[in-house]
């Protein structure tokens, strides 16, 4: 059984426009990457596997057990999200913004201060979290889904929609190697990312979707992530290569 599976779901945002069609996915311990072109609909996958984007057909399942059946308390222990950009709107310190993804369980300081120091900003705890720079808000977010999660990786999953968007390298890098270890700890990571030389790197397994919102593929990221098969997903010609440090996926011109 999965930590977490949809099974041929279909969801849009106006009835005659479904924005997915048909998606069937299993997600398991490791690292998953959602790859696709502008518009296929990615987003909406995590919405609608975090339950707050209803689907119209097909079904999600947290641990074999449908997920609208899974009351949110029980799904906050269990389900973290990553937004693409803050969607918090009150005057709140970063220690409160970190503490809200604990309103499920029992506040714990401690995973808050260790969460800081994970990602490298213990001396911002008291500072106003809208008076950061975006880089910095994002890793306030992945503070406070690692606050969330402590001692919970187990089992657990997290969907992250291009959670390094705003960061520079280093602090990208020491993001990924952070939801590395939630997954070796157990936990289900899905991460959208258009950066295919970073999902190469990181993912275990990848899953893509077309422009229509059919799946255009899923498997290791290995055979997915290959430059034939990114080819028809992108209608991009790719070269891989071998760098120092990993492989890297090139996009050169457009193809018919």
């Amino acid at each position: 059984m999965s930590v977490l599976a949809c099974d041929a779901i279909t969801t849009g945002y106006a009835r005659n426009k479904p924005v997915l069609r048909d998606i069937s996915l299993a997600f398991d311990p490791g690292i998953t990457v959602v790859i696709g072109p502008n518009g296929a609909g990615k987003s909406t996958l995590l919405r609608a596997l975090l339950g707050t984007h209803p689907v119209w057909s097909g079904s999600v399942l947290l641990q074999g057990q449908p997920l609208h059946s899974v009351p949110p308390r029980r799904r906050a222990l269990r389900m973290a999200y990553l937004a693409q950009r803050s969607t918090v709107s009150s005057n709140f310190s970063v220690r409160e913004v970190i503490a809200l993804g604990q309103y499920a369980s029992q506040p714990s300081s401690r995973a808050i201060d260790d969460a800081l120091e994970r990602i490298g900003m213990a001396d911002h705890a008291e500072r106003p979290y809208h008076a950061l720079s975006v880089g910095q808000q994002q890793r306030i977010a992945l503070a406070r889904v690692l606050a969330q999660l402590a001692g919970k990786e187990d089992g657990a999953v997290l969907l992250a929609d291009e959670p390094v968007a705003a960061m520079d390298p280093a602090h990208a890098s020491r993001c990924f190697a952070l939801l590395r270890a939630l997954a070796e700890r157990g936990a289900a990571v899905v991460i959208v990312l258009h950066d295919l030389t970073q999902a190469i790197r990181i993912a275990d397994r990848a899953a893509a979707l077309s422009p229509d919102g059919t799946l255009a593929g899923a498997g290791p990221a290995t055979e997915l992530l290959e430059p034939e098969q990114l080819r028809e997903i992108f209608g991009v010609a790719f070269d891989a290569a071998i760098l120092r440090h990993g492989p890297a996926l090139i996009p050169g011109e457009a193809v018919e």
